[in-house]
């Protein structure tokens, strides 16, 4: 009723709550649909369907203002989507990796910056705005240590270990 259907208490998720999702037909509902523009495959538009809507999701529901900046943790399946997005929607954009393979794909898909924890975000300034896509909470929870005082972090990567945070770490 407050326009947020991820968090109702009855929420119906495509694929989880109902059949379909890896099925060659699914059910779906009309407002979680659109059509393909001209020209656009299924093959290429296929990511966009889980992986790409949940950054989607995840940046909107953060709702960073034009001036703000944004941190991305999780150079991944969900992180490379969500670098390109801030990044085509005009904010800062902080990569936040310690592999070295991913902080050259997250310079090259537009990263501002680059940086190793959360630690390094804070001296770069910190961000306004954390996407944490990655499947380990050890490296969100270090990675909240760059986030600016009134910063919102949206976590969107899953992982079955706990969530190790404490009042120090902020």
């Amino acid at each position: 009723m407050r326009g947020k259907p991820m968090f109702c208490a009855e929420h119906l998720g495509t694929g989880v709550q109902t059949q379909g999702s890896h099925a060659e037909y699914m059910l779906a509902y009309a407002d979680s649909t659109m059509l393909l523009p001209e020209g656009l495959s299924y093959e290429h538009a296929a990511p966009i369907f889980c992986a790409g809507y949940t950054v989607w999701g995840g940046l909107r529901f953060a709702d960073p203002k034009p001036h703000e900046s944004i941190a991305v943790v999780g150079i991944g399946g969900l992180g490379h989507l969500a670098v390109q997005y801030s990044k085509a929607a005009g904010f800062k954009t902080i990569a936040v990796t310690h592999s070295p393979d991913k902080k050259e794909l997250a310079s090259k898909l537009g990263s501002d910056i680059v940086v190793s924890n959360g630690e390094e975000l804070r001296s770069a300034g910190g961000a306004d705005v954390l996407l944490a896509t990655s499947n380990s909470y050890q490296s969100v929870a270090d990675a909240l240590k760059g986030l600016r005082p009134d910063g919102r972090a949206v976590i969107m990567g899953v992982s079955t270990d706990p969530f190790p945070l404490t009042a120090r770490d902020l």
